[in-house]
């Protein structure tokens, strides 16, 4: 969640088309089949009548409008047996000034005449034959421009239009017909100007060959031929509907696809042409039948709205005026209904479009009247502590930050709390401090008392006889409560402060409920008060609200006084120096219980006014002043039934320069808004709810976000919180207005002194207050292809053009899917990218793996057990493709990323669903290579062993194998660019087996000379270069007696500047040493023992332990040990000591270096047997420390090893080589000195037998490449580094437990230790599992907690949802239809705080988290994969969640992933969600 800023907005929906339905199905005869309907005035009284076409019972229905809202019976007109009646038009046919109706006979072929007399009735119909044409369509227009007008007709018999041309007398010619081509089916037509020529034309839809078509007209009733457009295969266009919808002069077409389940829009051109068909989706199965066109949200843009014949609905497009439209909009036309036809029109004369549906099945037609406002019954509040009664709220800015907080009088726990605003709208947890006593506290008032520039608090203690004061520091806190003794008995209920007695300082004036006085502390000014003076109301009142002002313009401050008891205000007349007189009382009403006065200038004559709440009357009372003491009468406003207000404040809320009125309504749970004019009139009652059983009792008013529109504290005294109303601007008010006035409340607006009764309600700037549902009015939907089954979506900026686009994985079709996004909430469309036949793409992340700042993908492909991970070039599409196996039977489920081991690359966890495990993929700069170039050897040479140096010194490598069965050396001379020379041989001696090869200059001459093994003859062979890639002949050394030579090394052991050679005797199960003389020629063998039956299989030298003698390192493979034989420097060595390597390990290669950095030499060994590479760590004191193994896998035993920095991370790598396998293994380095798990390079060429690896950079590029000698091709092998990849094989496995089948993983920090945690969904035992990281990126055992039998959790994210800076878990619980919240302590450990129901059978599936309203506290969507649906909570930061909001999704969708994001750059979160069931994705715009 961003929390960088505070600035608070705050989620408005301005409106939700909701219908109210006042024609029923009574209307009609049984069976009557209303399939058409259209609207007219039929009898002139500016009201709209409906006229209906019933096919069942062969007539027509005639509704006269009442005018409120209701219709009378219908009067019926027949069209004669077997007619069929089925469209209907109206007109003035014969110029008569009534409108007249015409009416397409489909069974009798002909058109009826129905002559209007104005008054609501007809003639008998005339009627006018058209062959046997079945016409289905009507429309009426003046197409020759003779000022009578004219009939066309669509004829789905006949595949034709038929134009009866009018005569004055209302009657017809003969059809002229217009062919709409063969099967065409015509079956709507509509007459406009479609070119602006003023000649009207014609179109009509053909739903027997998917188009729509265009008949421009001449203005003489001829036209030319039919210009078709496309609506799509097999869309079947079933009615059209004409407007212009995006305002720029022209019509433009919207049709009803039925065939389709969608709505097309063309837009039209000057000259009569259109564009291609744009469509909006209504919904699966939906049939869309008719089609019209309205204002229906007042917005003053064009909507559409559809009848949808299957799905028993008709639904609202809300248009943006730009020719595009919103998402629909459904409203059920009741089971059965089959809605067939609708017309639109203001039924109730408010300018507003209203909806009449003709329902076929049901036979009646439905009316539908206005949209109603939905508020939240659950406003944003902030508890004030259980059973605490909060009675009383107070608004300053305390703690002198410029941002309002709240006081609150907590009556049943007698404190008072303290609410420290953010100025965004929302308010610190409550700080409470105890009044005198615990005492029962009831008004509280803020004031600077003691002068100091510092806030205190003023509250009355009701049962402790006594005022309180808490002086303020200035930082929002107070010093313990100071009580001033108020006598007794008495019961000070409430207060005000100021200046009455000009002195300056602050006074105290309090009411006291008990005795009837009020009572005055007047004030010093020094924390000091005067003693109390009491003046009597009267012994029988209960004295409640009080209020301060200048009654009488004498300078001095009166006061007004509610008594509950008597039903009266009284006015005291203040002296000027703190005492009062008791001038008047104005009366409430007999038993009205007024419980609370405030004051104020409210009609603009300079006079004090004041107004008053009346608990028992249910109304409020205006009382406007003379100015000189003395009152109006009451001008009473209602309330509501029950409401029983007892608070009222005056402010200006909708910022119209006069005084509004807000009302507290306890028993009926709301605040009430009366908007007032500058006369100090107020119009009727608008509410806005507290919440359920909230009982409101006091109200403060304050612009709590600082976006200069006032807001609302109010204290809930049964729901024990404070709620927070805020203010926003409203566009197009609903009308929300509530008509009041009832039998028991009467209005009176009589003996006015100073306004008209014709100003009351002049006031234009409606307000809305309190939370909205956050709604979604737009939702695009692009086709991911048929039977593509989405499965899960990521979002994010894949072509780094600011814009966010969506990739969503198609497990249908296997591939994945990407939208570019246009950051309009508008997409590209789609790109496919295929994963693989035979693959099941499942879960899709987004993140930057490689670090080049480009975003890249990875897939989980459950069928073929991998991950897919496909490289972002940064411009949408993809550079390379990688896969990784997971392992055989895996099914990979989930993924999730983080920096597991601390290091800068990004590590990738999956959940292998079937294995029951977590595996773990670390992120490194991993090498790729690419064969460069076969290196012929020759026929039948096989080539075993490599070396390289520069043997020519043109500054690039040069390589020399040895070929085994050519009993010769070849030597490759290099280019620089990776590719060599052809071979040129040297030491060819026949049978003497040459097994390996090393290089070093051994003459001191600056050239490099190579030394080898010949095997065959029991030798070393000396060859001397002479520094242009040509060598000397060979010079012999004995190894001894059988001792069959395998590896060889070269160091100077004696530090005399001359090279020697070791030599490991797998025969004689010894090591040989040669100390050379420094001019190509050595001394004899010295053998030093490496044990019985040791079978030494490679020597390696190094300086072990740092004492710059070096040491030789033999792999003996023959008993599982690696031995040691450190160097004195002087030509001797120790015994040698030996380390085992396993049982059955077989060691080929031991290898000295270090890789942990700690400046101690490792060692490494390749086990053949075991296949694996072992790490002695740390040499020191004649021994390793630690062990550690890294598997080559069951493809790969590893013979030969070489190590070098093939990724250029100044870490060691190591490579291994299997003469039996078809791949080379690289292990790359970490620096702690371990490994990522083995990265396998595929061998270019099958049925290698690879022998001896080379490592060196062979092109120049500064990256390691490597070379093999494939003894089974008689080739040299060079691959060439390629790049790099961010992951390799997986290399840790966490058992999470057997049959957990986990499904969902989630990164966190669990227990702030600074190293990632992992949480896992475990569908199969129905719990979570909770994985603990440490310091090198391993994991703890899992830890598991319930989420409840059977509930079967899918889906799990991470947050602070409670804002105590500690990760919490929200879980989907797919069977039990629910989610569950989990607090973490901040050590690893959850509880659980509580569940929210999805709804039965909801089976959530995905969880989404956001801050959707922009109140900085994290919200969560949920997809219901059961009910098709998603679900909105808004979070309130202590964990809990409210307003849970449904929004449907379609029949079947099948949601199966959500994810929050910002689609359309308006900073707003928006919704994508992928929809399995009908194969696309839902796009839902966050418009508030």
């Amino acid at each position: 969640m961003n929390t960088t800023s505070n600035t608070h907005a705050f989620v408005c929906k301005i409106c939700q088309l909701k219908f109210q339905a006042i024609i029923h199905g009574d209307s009609f005869n049984h069976n009557s089949n209303p399939c058409f309907l259209v609207t007219g005035d039929f009898n002139h009284d500016n009201l709209l009548d409906i006229v209906v076409a019933n096919s069942g019972t062969n007539n027509i229905g005639i509704f006269l409008n009442y005018g409120n809202k209701t219709f009378a019976s219908q009067m019926t007109l027949s069209t004669e047996d077997h007619s069929r009646p089925i469209a209907v038009a109206t007109g003035d046919f014969n110029n008569d000034t009534h409108l007249d109706i015409a009416v397409a006979n489909y069974d009798s072929h002909n058109i009826s005449i129905f002559l209007g007399y104005g008054n609501g009735t007809f003639a008998n119909q005339t009627t006018f034959s058209i062959g046997a044409s079945h016409p289905v369509s009507i429309a009426v227009g003046d197409l020759n421009n003779d000022h009578w007008l004219d009939i066309v007709v669509a004829n789905n018999g006949t595949n034709n239009i038929g134009i009866l041309f009018g005569f004055e007398n209302g009657s017809f010619g003969d059809p002229i017909t217009y062919f709409t081509g063969y099967d065409s089916f015509p079956h709507f037509i509509v007459i406009d100007d479609f070119n602006n020529d003023h000649n009207l034309d014609i179109v009509v839809a053909n739903y027997g060959t998917n188009n729509v078509g265009v008949f421009l007209g001449y203005g003489n009733g001829n036209f030319t031929p039919q210009i078709i457009y496309s609506t799509s295969p097999q869309s079947g266009p079933y009615s059209i509907v004409v407007n212009d919808f995006n305002k720029d002069g022209q019509l433009d077409i919207a049709v009803a696809n039925s065939g389709k389940n969608n709505v097309g829009i063309f837009l039209g051109y000057r000259n009569g042409t259109f564009t291609s068909q744009t469509t909006y989706s209504i919904s699966p199965g939906s049939r869309p039948q008719s089609i019209i066109v309205g204002d229906f949200n007042q917005d003053n843009e064009l909507d559409i709205a559809v009848s949808n014949h299957d799905t028993n609905n008709i639904c609202v497009l809300v248009g943006y005026g730009n020719g595009s439209f919103a998402i629909p909009t459904m409203h059920s036309t009741d089971t059965d209904s089959i809605p067939f036809a609708m017309t639109v029109g203001d039924f109730d004369n408010n300018n507003q479009s209203d909806i009449a549906v003709a329902n076929f099945g049901t036979n009646n037609i439905l009316i539908l009247i206005g949209y109603v406002l939905l508020q939240s019954e659950s406003p944003t509040a902030y508890s004030t502590g259980v059973g605490s009664l909060p009675y009383h709220v107070a608004i300053e800015d305390i703690n002198n930050d410029t941002n309002l907080d709240l006081v609150v009088a907590n009556s049943g726990t007698g404190t008072l709390g303290v609410f420290l605003g953010y100025g965004n709208g929302s308010f610190q947890e409550q700080i409470k401090y105890p009044s005198a006593n615990n005492a029962d506290v009831r008004g509280v008032v803020l004031s600077d008392l003691d002068n100091d520039h510092r806030l205190d608090i003023v509250v009355a203690n009701s049962n402790d006889e006594t005022i309180g004061i808490l002086y303020g520091y200035g930082d929002g806190s107070f010093a313990p409560v100071v009580t001033y003794f108020t006598e007794s008995p008495s019961s000070p209920r409430w207060i005000t402060v100021n200046d009455f007695n000009n002195d300056n300082h602050l006074d105290i004036v309090f009411t006291d409920q008990v005795s009837g006085h009020i009572g005055i502390f007047l004030g010093y000014g020094n924390r000091t008060f005067g003693n109390l003076m009491r003046y009597l109301f009267g012994r029988q009142s209960l004295l409640f609200g009080i209020a301060a002002g200048d009654f009488n313009h004498d300078n001095n401050l009166d006061v007004a006084v509610a008594d509950y008891g008597t039903g009266n205000i009284g006015i005291f007349l203040g002296s000027g120096n703190g005492s009062f007189t008791l001038f008047t009382l104005c009366s409430t009403g007999d038993k009205s219980h007024v419980s609370s006065v405030t004051v104020a200038y409210l009609n603009n004559d300079n006079h004090l006014d004041f107004v008053v709440s009346n608990s028992a009357t249910n109304n409020i009372g205006v009382f406007f002043g003379f100015g000189n003491g003395s009152f109006d009468k009451q001008l009473l406003y209602s309330t509501g039934l029950n409401s029983g207000p007892i608070w009222i404040s005056v402010a200006d809320f909708n910022n119209d320069g006069s005084f509004d009125l807000a009302v507290a309504n306890p028993l009926t749970n709301n605040v009430g808004i009366f908007l007032g004019n500058r006369q100090g009139y107020f119009a009727n009652q608008t509410i806005y709810l507290t919440g359920l059983n909230s009982k409101p009792n006091s109200i403060a008013v304050g612009d709590f976000n600082k976006d200069n529109r006032l807001d609302i504290a109010v204290t809930n005294y049964e729901s024990n919180n404070v709620a927070i109303l805020l203010g926003h601007p409203i566009k197009n008010a609903p009308n929300q207005t509530t008509n009041t006035t009832d039998n028991d409340s009467q209005v009176y607006h009589n003996n006015q002194s100073n306004s008209t009764i014709a100003n009351w309600f002049i006031n234009n700037k409606p307000i809305l207050l309190g939370n909205y549902y956050a709604d979604f009015q737009s939702q695009t939907i692009y086709s991911t292809g048929f039977s593509s089954r989405p499965y899960s979506i990521a979002i994010g900026d894949l072509n780094n053009d600011t814009q966010m686009d969506i990739v969503v994985t198609n497990s249908g079709n296997e591939n994945l899917g990407i939208f570019l996004g246009h950051g309009n909430s508008s997409f590209a469309t789609q790109i496919i990218y295929p994963i693989g036949v035979g693959s099941s793409p499942g879960h899709v992340i987004m993140d930057d793996f490689n670090r080049d700042n480009w975003l890249d993908v990875a897939i989980t492909d459950d069928n073929d057990d991998n991950v897919i991970i496909l490289i972002g070039n940064g411009s949408g599409t993809f550079s390379t493709k990688l896969t990784y196996f997971t392992g055989s039977g895996s099914k990979p489920s989930a993924l999730a990323v983080g920096y597991f081991n601390n290091d800068k690359y990004l590590d990738l966890a999956v959940a292998n669903r079937e294995r029951d495990t977590i595996g773990i993929f670390f992120g490194l700069d991993y090498t790729s290579f690419k064969n460069q170039e076969l290196c012929d050897a020759g026929m039948d040479s096989s080539p075993d062993s490599l070396a390289i140096g520069d043997f020519n010194n043109d500054g690039h490598l040069d390589m020399v194998t040895t070929l085994y069965y050519g009993g010769k050396l070849g030597v490759f001379l290099g280019y620089g660019n990776g590719s060599f020379t052809p071979l040129s041989t040297y030491s060819d001696m026949q049978f003497s087996q040459p097994r390996a090869v090393t290089v070093g200059d051994v003459n001191n001459d600056n050239q490099l000379d190579i030394i080898e093994v010949k095997r065959g003859i029991n030798s070393i062979s000396i060859v001397l270069g002479y520094g242009n890639g040509t060598f000397a002949d060979p010079l012999l050394y004995s190894t001894g007696s059988d001792t069959r030579p395998r590896s060889i090394a070269a160091g100077d052991f004696n530090h005399d500047n001359c090279l020697d050679v070791t030599v490991a005797n797998y025969g004689a199960n010894n090591i040989g040493v040669f100390f050379g003389y420094g001019n190509g020629t050595f001394e004899d063998v010295i053998a030093l023992s490496t044990g019985k039956a040791s079978r030494p299989n490679s020597v390696t030298i190094f300086d072990i332990n740092n004492d710059t003698h070096l040491d030789i390192i033999v792999a003996n493979r023959g008993i599982d040990q690696v031995g040691v034989f450190l160097g004195y420097g002087n030509r001797s060595f120790t015994q040698q000591m030996t380390f085992s390597t396993g049982t059955d390990s077989s060691p080929t290669v031991a290898i000295a270096r270090d890789f942990d950095n700690d400046g101690r030499a490792d060692l490494a060994i390749s086990n053949y047997g075991t296949s694996n590479i072992l790490i002695f760590y740390r040499y020191d004191n004649g021994t390793f420390g630690t062990l550690r193994s890294f598997t080559t896998g069951t493809s790969l035993h590893p013979e030969q090893m070489e190590i070098g920095d093939f990724n250029n991370d100044n870490q060691l790598d190591i490579i291994v080589t299997d003469s039996n396998s078809q791949y080379v293994g690289v292990f790359f380095g970490y620096n702690d000195g371990t490994f990522a798990s083995i990265s396998l390079v595929p061998l270019s060429e099958t049925t290698s037998i690879i022998g001896y690896v080379a490592v060196g950079d062979f092109n120049n590029d500064t990256h390691l490449d490597f070379a093999l000698a494939d003894y089974g091709h008689n080739y040299i092998q060079v691959y060439l580094a390629n790049g790099t990849k961010p992951f390799t094989g997986q290399t840790t496995f966490y058992d999470v437990g057997q049959g957990t089948h986990p499904s969902a993983l989630a990164v966190g920090h669990f227990n702030n230790d600074s190293h990632l945690d992992l949480a896992v969904a475990n569908y199969g035992t129905s719990n979570i599992g909770i994985l603990l990281g440490y310091e090198n990126g391993t994991f703890s055992n899992v830890t598991t907690y319930s989420t409840g039998d059977d509930s079967y959790p899918l889906s799990l994210i991470v947050g602070d949802f409670n804002n105590d800076s500690l990760t919490d878990i929200i879980v989907a619980n797919s069977m039990a239809d629910n989610i569950i919240i989990l607090i973490g302590l901040g050590n690893g450990e959850f509880f659980t705080l509580t569940t929210y129901s999805m709804g039965h059978n909801s089976q959530p599936m995905s969880i989404a988290v956001g801050d959707f309203n922009k109140d900085y506290k994290k919200d969560i969507a949920v997809a219901n994969f059961g009910t098709n649906n998603i679900c909105i909570l808004f979070g309130y930061d202590n964990g809990t969640f409210t307003n849970q909001t449904w929004y449907a999704l379609g029949y079947d969708s099948r949601p199966t992933w959500i994810v929050f994001k910002d689609l359309n750059n308006d900073t707003w979160d928006d919704i994508a969600v992928a929809t399995y069931g009908i194969d696309n994705i839902k796009i839902l715009l966050n418009l508030c």
